[in-house]
């Protein structure tokens, strides 16, 4: 009798570990979970749950916090592009006409940091409340952030000159030990949230017909192509929104990988 009752206690809270394993990691769940069942003995399954729920939102509060954080950051980025794109502004366009060279150099560097800038404005937030200031990767992106920023606010000169630097920041923490770690993932994080935004919005494109972009009752020929529809709207955004759940998931398995050191393997191996 006292075996199946512990063997229906291990089924029931099987799901619960597996869940406090994605904010805590499986090493610290399993010790989580051990406490609290050696505690429940005494106290019962309702405390046992109501601890396991404060468990479970002291540990993974940053996760959807930092998610929201970023999202808002890439919005707003999205935001400063497209005000970019409609004003781009006599020094973004013949400021540097007269010198070829610099004015290719400026378009190159213009367009390095936008692409990069697509990470960074929703890794930056993303990280820094994930991980905390502390950890190397969010301070990388710090510096990043602050020469990406610029770009949509400055002529073709000043994106000229924090591109130079940001690529000076990249080379140089791929060539020191306790940053190129952390530069890789960011490298990573970077590719996966290109990848899942091209991917995501080609899906969206496929099973989102253009012309429900159009006003209602017109016909395509005499439609304002820029009307605003609010399916339209919250489609893009979804859309957005998913890319980047699947970029912030990314992420962390790639922090948890390659940055985070393993506290209770190491103890159990000195044991």
């Amino acid at each position: 009798m006292p075996e199946s009752i512990s063997s229906a206690n291990i089924s029931r809270t099987a799901p619960a570990e597996w869940l406090l394993a994605r904010v805590a990691g499986p090493d610290r769940a399993a010790a989580i979970m051990g406490d609290l069942e050696e505690l429940a003995a005494t106290r019962g399954r309702l405390w046992f749950w109501i601890a396991y729920a404060r468990t479970l939102i002291t540990l993974g509060w940053r996760t959807p916090v930092a998610f929201v954080a970023g999202s808002a950051g890439f919005f707003l980025m999205m935001s400063f592009f497209s005000t970019l794109l409609r004003n781009p502004g006599p020094n973004r366009t013949a400021h540097m006409a007269s010198v070829d060279i610099l004015a290719n150099a400026a378009v190159l560097s213009t367009g390095f940091l936008l692409v990069f800038s697509v990470s960074v404005w929703f890794a930056t937030p993303f990280a820094i409340l994930r991980f905390g200031f502390r950890d190397r990767m969010a301070q990388l992106y710090g510096v990043f952030f602050l020469l990406a920023a610029p770009l949509f606010f400055h002529s073709n000169p000043v994106s000229l000159v924090c591109a130079l630097l940001t690529l000076a920041v990249i080379f140089a923490a791929l060539f020191s030990k306790p940053w190129r770690r952390p530069m890789v993932v960011i490298a990573s994080m970077s590719i996966a949230v290109l990848v899942s935004l091209v991917a995501c919005n080609d899906l969206a494109t496929k099973i989102y017909h253009p012309k429900f972009h159009l006003k209602a009752g017109l016909d395509a020929a005499s439609a304002d192509p820029i009307a605003f529809n609010l399916v339209s709207w919250l489609v893009v955004r979804l859309t957005f929104a998913v890319a980047l759940l699947i970029a912030s998931f990314a992420c962390s398995r790639l922090h948890r990988w390659l940055l985070e050191e393993r506290p209770a393997l190491i103890g159990g191996a000195n044991a």
